[in-house]
């Protein structure tokens, strides 16, 4: 039998509608009262350092601004809980002396690479404290974590920091109040005052003599300032991140990346390799009189201006590649590093004989060279890279030996020397007396005044070495050197003032003026 559907059937339970979890509240950064001041000291620093140091001369104020960050970012870490060994204690002297460089030189390239120096090396020390043991063998995967993780993890706390900093502080929340007040006011004020000056003419001229400056000289601020804000952020994150000891890798994360870049059979490293080498053999002895021209003087029909130029750049080129081979399969070989095979060691080690054999070859090119014609900014440049070279190749020799070897911290304290020799010595000043003294003395044919527009400020302050009588045979059929000294000292402003080879041509003018 059919039986009748009851209608009345109650209607089943509805599921409970889905509850999504409450997010967690983010907590709270506490930042330390040492902290909060640091981040607005480094903003603040940031945005004088773009004026100071890149769009004005950069000299003594820059040197007083570079103490003050690094001072900054060294107290950071002390009030972070880290202690400084005598190790720290040189390396931060290093910084410091390195800030001297604005002031001690007025060569552009040698500050920009000062610049670039005291950046890098401040951040290698503050990731150095995160994570000291045995980073420094693996200088390319540190250097690198420096640079960018240090920089880039906690940038933007320095405006928290330093917002925190106002909330702290009573007087400071009120400026702030009252700034914001101000800048609200900003377009209220000028739609009214623009009303009022359209019904007079009076009031039109009253305040056209108050906003009456020239926009042109204010306007660079507003770029500087973001791009030293952005600087500031940089600056706080290196410190504070390493106060709190994040992102810092350790040996052992360090040696499983290196690790992982050992793909190539060995097999494969060696019969790429054995080519160049009989290569450079065949060269070496095919090539023997041109390559010893630069130690017995003996070019045959080439002039000395083309035989230094042909043959050192050469050979310049060809280090820089051996570098290269070397650095390859040490690093991407499969078997290298603590079980290198003896074959490969003796690859390495012959490639960076022949190396020192070529560096050496080249160096005295350049000296046959300099003999005859001088020296310039490039000669300089080149050889001091050149030297730099040979010291490699031989820590690259002895390492094949001496694992143990930490090539990492020589690489750097050998940089660090040769880069303060460049720059302490102020090269623009020693190349012009040596050009002078040279010349004067006959050793030099002619001396070459374009020079003087090619160094900075240091070639003409070495000029005021010479009586006025040298400084007239010098200037040959130029106009005078010692006029040229007088106005170069007269056109300075007052930022290029602030260096060492302005004070030596402000105490030269005076000393001619009372003669």
């Amino acid at each position: 039998m059919n039986e009748e559907l009851n209608t009345n059937q109650p209607e089943p339970p509805k599921p409970p509608a889905y509850s999504y979890p409450a997010a967690e509240p983010k907590p709270e950064v506490v930042y330390t009262r040492t902290e909060r001041i640091c981040a607005v000291v480094l903003l603040i620093a940031g945005i004088l350092f773009v004026r100071l140091g890149m769009y004005h001369t950069a000299g003594l104020l820059t040197t007083f601004l570079s103490w003050g960050i690094t001072l900054t970012q060294i107290v950071m870490l002390k009030k972070g809980g880290h202690t400084f060994s005598v190790t720290d204690k040189i390396w931060i002297a290093v910084l410091l002396v390195f800030g001297c460089a604005y002031t001690v030189t007025s060569n552009t390239l040698l500050k920009a690479l000062s610049t670039i120096f005291l950046v890098m090396g401040g951040n290698l020390f503050c990731f150095y404290k995160t994570r000291p043991a045995g980073v420094m063998r693996f200088l390319p995967v540190s250097l690198f974590s420096a640079v960018f993780a240090l920089s880039f993890a906690h940038c933007g706390n320095a405006f928290g920091a330093a917002a925190s900093s106002v909330k702290q502080n009573g007087n400071a929340r009120r400026i702030g109040q009252i700034l914001l007040g101000l800048l609200i006011a900003v377009p209220l004020t000028l739609v009214v005052g623009c009303l009022l000056c359209s019904s007079d003419d009076h009031l039109k001229q009253i305040l056209m003599q108050f906003i009456n400056f020239d926009f042109d000289e204010f306007a660079p601020w507003v770029p500087h300032t973001i791009i030293g804000l952005i600087l500031g952020m940089l600056l706080f994150s290196v410190p504070y991140t390493a106060a709190h000891r994040e992102h810092g890798l350790n040996a052992e994360e360090c040696g499983r990346t290196v690790l992982g870049m050992r793909f190539l059979p060995n097999l494969i490293a060696y019969t790429a390799v054995t080519p160049i080498c009989l290569l450079y053999i065949l060269y070496a002895f095919s090539q023997m009189q041109y390559f010893l021209g630069g130690f017995t003087g003996e070019t045959g029909s080439m002039t000395y201006s083309e035989y230094a130029r042909r043959g050192f750049f050469e050979l310049c080129a060809v280090c820089v590649i051996n570098l290269a081979v070397i650095s390859c399969i040490g690093f991407f070989a499969r078997t290298t590093g603590r079980e290198k095979p003896l074959l490969l060691r003796l690859y390495s080690v012959f490639l960076s004989a022949c190396s020192l054999f070529l560096a050496g070859t080249a160096l005295a090119k350049m000296f046959l060279y300099i003999r005859f014609y001088g020296m310039t900014p490039l000669r300089v440049y080149t050889t001091w890279f050149m030297l730099l070279l040979v010291i490699g190749f031989m820590a690259l020799i002895v390492r094949q030996f001496r694992y143990g070897l930490n090539l990492g911290k020589i690489a750097v304290i050998a940089f660090t020397v040769m880069f303060a020799l460049l720059v302490f010595s102020r090269p623009d000043a020693w190349m012009i007396r040596w050009n002078a003294d040279h010349y004067l003395t006959g050793q030099l044919h002619e001396f070459d005044t374009e020079i003087l527009y090619e160094v900075s400020d240091d070639g003409l302050a070495a000029l005021t070495a010479y009586d006025t009588g040298e400084i007239r045979r010098l200037s040959g059929t130029e106009e005078s050197l010692d006029h040229k000294l007088y106005e170069r000292e007269k056109e300075m402003d007052f930022y290029e003032h602030t260096s060492l080879s302005a004070w030596i041509l402000m105490l030269w003018k005076q000393g001619a003026m009372r003669t």
